[in-house]
């Protein structure tokens, strides 16, 4: 029987990466000869080697592994281009407690949070009518607070507001009554103070109104 041999040279090392599949790497000069051998009855393909076939990541040439979606044979990732960004921390809600009399004295009439909610002292048995102060406690900035003889927030009749532009640790509000006057540092407000008078508020807060 007639045999006829193709003896091919030896492969480069980049060669026979490119046969070698992925998950294996062939360590240099392993490859002795790759020969085919063509038969009249079969055919046959055999690769002897004077090494042994070592598990090896194989690393990708530059712009191989450059673009939108790279293989995954390519050695590491990239980060992704739009991080999750991390939740910012809650800031503790401050409270504010009205007073029956005025210069925060006397018994607590109601006591709520700076977080925004609007309260019709109606709803609430005991308080209507009642409040003559108030208590600032760790109030965050930006809370505004609005106090109202009418239940149903008009503006036609005594109303007062009072901003908060920094953070206040405490602070005494002793009557809903009074001058309007305002506080700045640098420019900024820090605390404003609004009365609209009429026939006076202190002991007739029927409405409170907390935004930011």
């Amino acid at each position: 029987m007639s045999k006829r041999f193709i003896t091919l040279a030896t492969f480069s090392t980049a060669l026979v990466v490119g046969l070698v599949s992925p998950v294996f790497a062939v360590s240099p000069n392993s490859i002795s000869t790759l020969t085919k051998t063509i038969s009249d009855t079969h055919e046959t393909t055999h690769l002897k080697t004077a090494g042994v076939l070592t598990r090896q990541p194989l690393l990708m040439a530059a712009p191989f592994c450059e673009g939108e979606n790279p293989p995954p044979i390519c050695d590491g990732e990239k980060p992704p281009k739009n991080p999750p960004s991390k939740p910012r921390p809650t800031q503790p809600s401050g409270t504010i407690v009205f007073r029956e009399g005025n210069y925060c004295g006397q018994n607590v009439v109601i006591t709520i949070s700076d977080a925004p909610g609007t309260y019709n002292l109606k709803d609430f048995s005991g308080k209507n009518d009642e409040a003559r102060s108030l208590e600032l406690i760790n109030v965050n900035p930006g809370t505004i607070i609005r106090v109202f003889d009418s239940p149903n927030g008009s503006k036609n009749d005594d109303w007062t507001e009072i901003y908060v532009g920094r953070f206040i640790p405490y602070r005494c509000i002793s009557s809903f009554e009074g001058e309007s006057i305002g506080e700045a540092t640098s420019g900024v407000t820090t605390f404003g103070f609004y009365h609209n008078y009429k026939n006076g508020l202190d002991g007739k807060v029927s409405r409170i109104e907390v935004t930011r």
